[in-house]
């Protein structure tokens, strides 16, 4: 594992950004290069920035244009449950997935049992603990799981036996 991306969406009211970058610190992956994405309506920017400037292996970026190519160059995501999940899934981009909206928990849910993401919860219930604790176990082998299990989804073309 080399880069990883922290996105939760454009505004992130719940502030899982900085849960987020502080489990990355505390996890020691300073050997890895993150990539941290915050909207132009985060209320939190200036901390996450401040925050980042202090560590050289935390990258700052505000309102991007890029997000396809910074998923394309990572190796792990840090998000919410929202409609990129199916983007990741895609790219095979293994994921640390929190719910930040009630139309989320199932999809997370679902997802998880199928061993396409790792769901770690709601938000309120999100930790800094929790995120390192799923740092820790995904370092152990559980992305090549995730990918080959994104791999391997079958999308159903609308007939009664046939996936895509």
């Amino acid at each position: 594992m080399q880069n990883i991306l922290v996105f939760y969406g454009g505004s992130d009211l719940t502030n899982e950004t900085t849960k987020a970058v502080q489990a990355l610190v505390e996890t020691d992956l300073t050997d890895v290069m993150a990539d941290i994405v915050v909207g132009a309506g985060n209320p939190h920017k200036a901390e996450i920035e401040s925050f980042c400037e202090r560590y050289a292996f935390l990258r700052y970026h505000e309102q991007v244009d890029n997000m396809a190519t910074l998923m394309v160059h990572a190796d792990l995501m840090l998000g919410a449950g929202g409609s990129t999940t199916w983007e990741r899934c895609f790219l095979e981009l293994p994921s640390v997935v929190t719910a930040i909206a009630k139309n989320q928990v199932r999809v997370a849910e679902d997802c998880a049992a199928q061993g396409w993401i790792g769901y770690i919860g709601w938000h309120e219930d999100v930790t800094v603990e929790r995120l390192i604790k799923e740092l820790e176990q995904i370092r152990e082998g559980r992305i090549a799981d995730m990918q080959r299990a994104c791999r391997d989804i079958k999308i159903w073309d609308g007939t009664e036996k046939n996936y895509i």
